[in-house]
């Protein structure tokens, strides 16, 4: 039975993965026989896309029950959540000492030539206070989506 090659975008339908990560994978795969280049465009041997990609859940009827790209994304939420809330207490630890050094009066003074390289401490702290902060509250957004 003849091979069934897709276009870059029927493989994106199928597989649910994205432009971008079909392209990579027909470029790595570029000199094997189950990819084909036409002009600039590749096409892509459907048994050998789906060896690689499973189905999406999209393509699965409503009536078929289904749990590898859920469990697989869900592992990946998982894992990403871990890996925020360890970067939100880095920074809930670094606001701390940043808060511990605007309260410590005995700041180093600088001498004219780091002045003219360093910004004026007052204005520094302020902005660093305003980064952390936006920062803290992006984390606290994302943290709040991905739990939703």
């Amino acid at each position: 039975m003849p091979s069934t090659f897709l276009s870059v975008a029927q493989a994106v339908k199928l597989t649910g993965k994205s432009q971008p990560t079909i392209s990579r994978f027909c470029r790595k795969f570029a000199a094997s026989s189950h990819i084909q280049k036409n002009g600039s465009a590749y096409l892509i041997d459907e048994d050998f896309l789906l060896a690689h990609f499973p189905a999406s859940d999209a393509h699965i009827s409503d009536n078929q029950e289904y749990s590898g790209n859920s469990l697989e994304l869900m592992s990946h939420i998982k894992e990403e959540n871990e890996f925020l809330r360890a970067q939100l207490d880095k920074l809930q630890d670094r606001f701390r000492e940043i808060n511990h050094l605007i309260a410590f009066k005995g700041l180093p003074q600088h001498t004219q030539e780091s002045e003219s390289v360093l910004p004026k401490p007052k204005y520094f702290v302020e902005k660093v206070m305003y980064v952390v902060t936006a920062i803290l509250l992006i984390l606290l957004v994302i943290l709040i989506l991905v739990k939703f």
